[in-house]
């Protein structure tokens, strides 16, 4: 069976002054399941040093992955795992989602503007480009069904303003889907190729697409992998990876 829409978000993640790329996949069926899957490699060339960090992050009875330019920033203390945190647990994803739009105005336009002095060719090239530095997707199996809230942030002018692209899926409509943003060629193709395996061993696929990734881009994206399902019954975490260590963050110095 050849999928209508599969749902892969690529994603870009820049920490300190370093800019790689991660894999997050949320995969939605026609059988009422969501599946997400993560890859965990973070790395700074200046220090030498890999992290293998859980991008899969819990909000309340939500789940939710985002890559950013500045998903943390040094310089002015920026952190959008915290960021999220401060939103608070209560109401569905769509009205968190409504939270963070209203409430990341400023920081956002706060880091476009260190952007636009301090690294102007990326901010050109994100101004003149469909590559947007802020991307976050929020899901939640609540009452039977398992919605997806995805935004995508984009660089709208010299001024520092962003517009926001949303796409809202849910479970209820019984589509099997298939899309991607930024680099998310290899994983896609990949699954495109497998959705008859994917119902039968999602786990193996999964984990083989987000190989294929990382095969293509090992400094950006790594093992190991994190895979949760989620569908009527809540969330199950299929393969734990960096989201089953004891602190989320495993670092190893070459």
């Amino acid at each position: 069976m050849r999928s209508r829409w599969l749902i892969v978000v690529t994603l870009g993640v820049a920490l300190a002054t370093q800019t790689f790329a991660t894999t997050v996949m949320i995969v939605v069926t026609d059988k009422n399941i969501v599946y997400v899957a993560a890859d965990s490699l973070q790395s700074y060339t200046e220090t030498k040093e890999t992290l293998h960090h859980c991008k899969i992050r819990r909000l309340g009875s939500s789940y939710w992955a985002a890559a950013s330019e500045f998903y943390e920033s040094n310089a002015t203390g920026f952190n959008l795992e915290k960021f999220v945190d401060s939103l608070g647990t209560e109401g569905t994803i769509h009205s968190k989602m409504d939270r963070f739009i209203g409430a990341i105005d400023k920081p956002m336009k706060r880091e476009l503007g260190l952007m636009a002095l301090h690294d102007r060719d990326l901010y050109a090239r994100l101004l003149k480009s469909s590559r947007p530095p802020l991307e976050i997707a929020f899901v939640e199996s609540k009452d039977g069904v398992t919605e997806v809230d995805v935004v995508r942030f984009f660089v709208a002018s010299l001024s520092n303003d962003w517009r926001a692209e949303r796409t809202r899926v849910s479970t209820a409509d019984q589509i099997f889907g298939v899309t991607g943003t930024g680099s998310y060629t290899v994983a896609g193709a990949y699954l495109e190729k497998h959705i008859p395996e994917l119902n039968e061993d999602p786990s193996k696929v999964l984990r083989e697409s987000m190989q294929n990734a990382a095969n293509v881009d090992p400094e950006g994206s790594g093992p190991p992998f994190s895979i949760i399902r989620l569908d009527a019954t809540g969330a199950q975490w299929l393969v734990g990876g960096a989201c089953k260590c004891e602190t989320d963050l495993v670092r190893k110095t070459f």
